[in-house]
C-alpha cells in the first residue's frame, strides 16, 4: 500500500477540486486505468453531491473581482521556507522509532485528512447556502438570517427571520435523534432572557405571537438558540436542557 498517495484521499481531493493542474491530470489518467480508483471518485461524488443542493447560484457584483485583485497586489506575500515533505518525515521516523511507528503515523494522517476534507466541504456548502439565502431574501432590511453553530455534536441549522411577516424559518442540516425535537429560543434583554419560539423536527416556518411583541432593534441584537427536548414532553417557558446551538441574526 502506498502510504504517501492514499487513493481514497486523492479521490476526495479530486472531487472537491483542490488538486493542482498536474495532480488533477494524473488523477484522471489513473481513473481511466484503475477501476478501484474510479469507484472511489464516484463514491466521493455520492457523498458530497447532496451538499450542492443547499447552494443557490448567486452572481457576484461586477466590481468585486477588480477590488479583490487590487487588494492582492497591495499585499505581497513574503517568501516562506520550504518545509520537510511527509515522505522525509516518515523516513526519519522509521530510522529512529522503527517501521511500525511510521505506519501508525500514516494511518492517522489519512484519517485526519479525510475528516478535514468532509468537514471543509460541509462548511463551504453551508456558508454558500447562508450567503445565497441572505442575498436572495426580501429587500429593504426586512430579513435577518443566521447559521446556528454547534456547541456539541448537533448539526448546524440555518434560520431566517422575516421582519415584515414576523415568521421564523428553520432548516436543520440533519434531523434530531429519535425521540427528540428541536426547540427554538430567542434571547433578548439585559440580563439575557430566553423566550420560546416553537418546536420542529425538520424544515419549518414558525409564527409565534412573541415575534409580534418584540421590536426590530431587539430582534437585530438577539441571540437565537436551540435545545434538544423530548418529542412527547410538554413545551415550557424555560429550556429543558443546555443550548446545543447558538447564533446571531444578521442582514438588517
Amino acid at each position: 500500500m502506498n502510504t504517501i498517495a492514499d487513493p481514497e484521499i486523492q479521490a476526495g481531493e479530486y472531487v472537491l477540486g483542490v488538486l493542482e493542474a498536474v495532480e488533477r491530470a494524473a488523477a484522471e489518467t489513473r481513473a481511466a486505468g484503475d477501476p478501484a480508483f474510479a469507484a472511489a471518485i464516484r463514491n466521493w461524488e455520492r457523498r458530497l453531491g447532496p451538499l450542492h443542493e443547499l447552494i443557490v447560484p448567486v452572481t457576484a457584483p461586477e466590481a468585486i473581482w477588480p477590488r479583490i485583485a487590487a487588494r492582492l497586489d497591495s499585499f505581497p506575500q513574503p517568501p516562506r521556507a520550504q518545509r520537510r515533505s511527509f515522505a522525509t518525515a516518515v523516513a526519519e521516523m522509521s530510522e529512529s522509532a522503527g517501521p511500525d511507528a511510521s505506519l501508525v503515523l500514516a494511518r492517522r494522517v489519512r484519517r485526519w485528512r479525510a475528516a478535514a476534507i468532509l468537514a471543509g466541504a460541509v462548511a463551504l456548502s453551508l456558508a454558500g447556502f447562508l450567503l445565497a439565502e441572505a442575498l436572495r431574501g426580501p429587500t429593504g432590511g426586512q430579513r435577518l438570517v443566521g447559521l446556528l453553530q454547534p456547541e456539541s455534536t448537533s448539526p448546524p441549522i440555518s434560520v431566517a427571520l422575516d421582519l415584515r411577516a414576523r415568521t421564523f424559518s428553520v432548516r436543520p442540516a440533519a434531523p434530531p435523534p429519535d425521540g427528540r425535537i428541536y426547540e427554538y429560543w430567542v434571547i433578548v434583554g439585559e440580563p439575557p432572557t430566553p423566550f420560546v419560539l416553537g418546536r420542529a423536527r425538520g424544515e419549518a416556518t414558525l409564527q409565534p405571537e412573541l415575534l409580534q411583541r418584540l421590536g426590530r432593534n431587539q430582534l437585530s441584537a438577539a441571540t437565537v438558540a436551540v435545545t434538544l427536548e423530548l418529542a412527547d414532553g410538554p413545551q415550557s417557558n424555560q429550556p429543558g436542557g443546555p443550548f446545543v446551538l447558538t447564533g446571531k441574526l444578521l442582514g438588517e
